[in-house]
């Protein structure tokens, strides 16, 4: 087995094969633009056997914290992994591991990492100076055959809130769902999406997903480009032919990923984001996707479809010298108080 070292996505991306890929966020499209976006510094490891990839680590240097490895796809990605085919072997991730200890950083920082990740253990074997804390948990919906059959899954007062929401809004105007699929139709409902965002977090004074000017440019190109692949549809909530909230998620591997969502605060009273989303799942369902997936954060309204968790961790791995450990600490007290700043905004009306 040898270890191929890359930096940069083009360069490795002969050896990122779609086996590897598991999300979106996996892909070699997402990660690249990424890169070229947030102009980052990336370092792509690649474990190969007779020239076939067996796993993928795309990292990225940043100076921040002395120096740092992350995911590369960090911060916008919500599923972050070593990227290996099922089933793979312990052998390839323990080399890469080690291939990471010769070269020099500070602290290796891996988020929204899935707490049964193989490489956890691997981690855990190979060296005591690491911590660990809890993530935001990531719900996703299995998806039966049949929107009835889904509805008879839930409890009474989530049904009935589904059906009184859609009522009410009826009761407004004609009700219409928009879904935009090709790449045309994706960058133009892209612009209308950000609108809308952008106006629902704006009123809590918060800048929401779209927070730089980088990450919406990253998304103006990714967002066509997906929907070429057939991995990207915007949905859009009309009431009497106005646009009134909008959904932008991934389609792959017979999953699809709520990404962000938006909605114009002037119809909140009809729970337009609520309405859409029951809608974007019916629609999900009627095009026999396995699994309609919420991604991070713990929304009540996320909850009212009664789904599964997964739960995903923040990972810091340190080198026992003093160095290390400052820059350690003042790590994880950042992350405290980013999280503890996310959920004062987050209780915020």
């Amino acid at each position: 087995m040898d270890i191929l070292t890359f930096q940069s996505v083009e360069e490795a991306e002969p050896y990122w094969v779609e086996n590897l890929c598991q999300t979106p966020f996996d892909t070699p499209l997402w990660n690249k633009l990424w890169a070229k976006h947030s102009r980052a510094k990336p370092l792509i490891l690649v474990a190969v056997n007779e020239n076939r990839p067996l796993a993928l680590w795309a990292l990225k240097r940043e100076k921040k914290l002395g120096t740092t490895l992350r995911f590369l796809s960090h911060p916008i990605a919500d599923y972050l992994r070593v990227l290996t085919p099922q089933n793979s072997s312990r052998e390839s991730l323990t080399q890469l591991l080690k291939s990471i200890y010769e070269i020099p950083w500070d602290i290796l920082e891996l988020t929204h990492i899935w707490e049964k990740d193989p490489l956890l253990p691997i981690i855990q074997e190979f060296t005591s100076n690491w911590k660990a804390e809890p993530e935001e948990f990531c719900p996703y919906l299995l998806l039966p055959g049949t929107w009835e059959e889904l509805m008879r899954r839930l409890k009474k007062k989530s049904r009935d809130k589904v059906k009184y929401y859609q009522r009410k809004a009826e009761e407004i105007g004609p009700v219409h769902l928009k879904v935009a699929e090709t790449p045309e139709a994706v960058k133009e409902a892209l612009e209308a999406h950000l609108r809308l965002h952008g106006m629902r977090w704006r009123r809590r004074g918060q800048p929401g997903v779209y927070w730089h000017p980088r990450v919406v440019e990253f998304h103006r190109e990714f967002a066509p480009s997906a929907a070429e692949r057939k991995m990207c549809r915007i949905y859009t909530l009309c009431i009497s032919n106005r646009s009134v909230a909008s959904l932008y998620g991934f389609a792959y591997r017979e999953t699809f990923y709520f990404y962000t969502s938006g909605f114009d605060p002037r119809w909140q009273e009809v729970s337009p984001g609520f309405v859409l989303v029951s809608m974007v799942i019916q629609d999900a369902i009627q095009r026999k996707e396995k699994c309609f997936d919420f991604l991070r954060g713990g929304e009540k309204y996320k909850y009212r479809w009664q789904p599964e968790n997964r739960k995903n961790l923040r990972l810091w791995i340190y080198h026992p010298t003093l160095t290390s450990r400052v820059f350690l600490h003042k790590a994880r007290l950042q992350w405290y108080l980013e999280k503890t700043s996310k959920k004062i905004l987050q209780s915020m009306p």
